[in-house]
């Protein structure tokens, strides 16, 4: 009783295996909030490494650990969860760690009202430090948006009622929790808040060697969550084919030929306008196709991986959002119209297409020579190598030239004759670092290894070889900052 009486306002469960040195930093990031009323329960999965003498040796009475035979990571959560003694339970994964303010923030808003969960962003970043995924905290007519483990705090006797995580469940853990609290109507958006400025930093680990070492686990999983919740799939056409279409893929991967077909005609009914299914089904028809199809990289693409660290995170996902900055319209036939007669639209597109096939794969052959032919006819030099994020926008054609090494932002704008380059020797040896919303006029040169900050607008003929403060405007050769008024109201159509 007393031990309740005295507890703290957040339970902060770590599960770990085999992350002793990945451990620490996770466990910094909460020791180091502002907001000090908390435990930390680390959950040792079955570690083998030295896991145990990592913990104890940080030596804060506010951290406990407990060590239990190894049995997945939703055991682990659940354990911890058993084990805290705070009202509220937030879970963090031991590779992943909290922005500085997180807890302040959940702490205001949990005694601001009465609410039961709330939910914060989830930001990925690859082993470069490079942002590849932002995950933005929503809520929508009831619909509760899964965040990643670490994105959302939740009252403990709720989670307690709910039964935790589904330990059938390998992946998606989230998901299916998630549904189960929409589907039993035990939470609505009038007790959950959003924390849209503070959350959780990830390390980006959906690699090809992570899946393959876990597809198995995958597949039964997602095999699994669809019977458990039949009667919701049902009743959710899109949700439906979205799993069903996973779920096939997985049968098919493993070797259940007829079990794929089977389920992609069952998508097929579902959404007969879909024209990825029919593909896919041909896909399972001829297996010598579909095991080629979803087949490893070959040697070219793992070359062009292992020099390029950053193509592992590029996904054909930006085009969407490419188009999107060249039209506000949702509407197909005007999206095809703007691909068919914007260059600029054009490259990104082929841009995006090289880098998420495969030399040898027909449509990434056929990409990289479309892309070649558009860097002669429109003088984009900017090799399909280069890091650049979704909503990029080459208002005019002719003399841009952009190195491979340079990283872009999202939402950014560059106009003709740009030139975004290397410096070789002196104090800003490297490329430039270019931040979201950043808006570059014509002729401007950026060069070395410098930052430009988020919405910074570089006027035209503009000369910089310096670091770029956010908001800044910056005029002239040699440049200077002339005013904080930044690039709002250049870049339109952001996504």
């Amino acid at each position: 009783m007393d031990d309740r009486m005295n507890a703290p306002f957040f339970s902060i469960v770590i599960p770990t295996y085999n992350r002793a040195d990945q451990l620490p930093v996770a466990i910094a990031s909460v020791r180091e909030q502002p907001f000090e009323d908390f435990e930390i329960v680390v959950v040792d999965d079955g570690s083998a490494d030295n896991t145990r003498t990592v913990v104890e040796s940080i030596g804060d009475a506010r951290i406990r650990y407990h060590y239990q035979t190894n049995a997945g990571v939703t055991m682990a959560r659940n354990a911890g969860a058993a084990l805290a003694r705070a009202p509220y339970l937030i879970f963090l994964d031991s590779d992943d760690r909290f922005t500085r303010g997180y807890l302040t923030k959940l702490h205001q808003g949990f005694t601001s009202g009465t609410f039961r969960m709330a939910f914060g962003f989830a930001k990925y970043y690859d082993p470069s430090g490079n942002l590849v995924r932002n995950h933005v905290p929503a809520k929508d007519n009831n619909k509760l948006y899964p965040p990643l483990t670490g994105a959302y705090a939740i009252d403990r006797e709720l989670y307690l009622a709910m039964g935790g995580y589904d330990s059938q469940m390998a992946f998606s853990e989230n998901t299916e929790f998630f549904l189960r609290l929409q589907v039993e109507k035990r939470v609505t958006e009038d007790v959950v808040f959003l924390v849209p400025d503070e959350g959780v930093l990830v390390n980006f680990r959906d690699t090809r060697e992570r899946f393959n070492a876990y597809s198995a686990a995958r597949y039964r999983s997602i095999g699994y969550f669809l019977k458990k919740h039949a009667a919701y799939f049902t009743q959710t056409p899109a949700a439906f084919v979205d799993y069903k279409s996973v779920y096939a893929v997985g049968a098919f991967q493993h070797g259940e030929y007829a079990e794929a077909r089977r389920t992609m005609r069952q998508v097929i009914g579902k959404k007969p306008t879909r024209w990825k299914s029919y593909f896919q089904y041909l896909l399972f028809a001829i297996p010598a196709l579909g095991k080629w199809y979803w087949r490893n990289p070959d040697a070219t693409k793992e070359k062009e991986t292992e020099n390029n660290p950053q193509n592992q995170t590029k996904r054909m996902n930006g085009i969407g959002q490419d188009i999107g900055r060249y039209t506000a319209s949702r509407s197909a036939l005007k999206r095809l119209r703007t691909f068919l007669f914007h260059p600029g639209c054009r490259f990104m597109v082929m841009h995006r297409l090289c880098n998420r096939f495969p030399a040898l794969h027909p449509v990434g052959l056929l990409a990289r020579l479309w892309h070649k032919r558009l860097k002669v006819k429109f003088g984009f030099q900017i090799p399909y190598t280069t890091s650049i994020q979704p909503g990029f926008f080459l208002g005019h054609f002719g003399g841009i030239v952009i190195n491979k090494q340079a990283k872009i932002g999202r939402n950014c704008n560059v106009a003709q004759g740009v030139t975004i380059g290397q410096v070789n020797r002196g104090e800003k040896v490297g490329c430039p670092t270019v931040g979201d919303r950043v808006w570059i006029g014509a002729n401007a040169v950026v060069v070395g290894g410098v930052t430009i900050g988020n919405d910074v607008l570089i006027a035209p003929l503009t000369y910089i070889n310096f670091d770029v403060p956010d908001h800044a405007v910056v005029i002239g050769n040699p440049a200077k900052i002339v005013s904080q008024s930044g690039s709002a109201g250049y870049n339109n159509n952001l996504v």
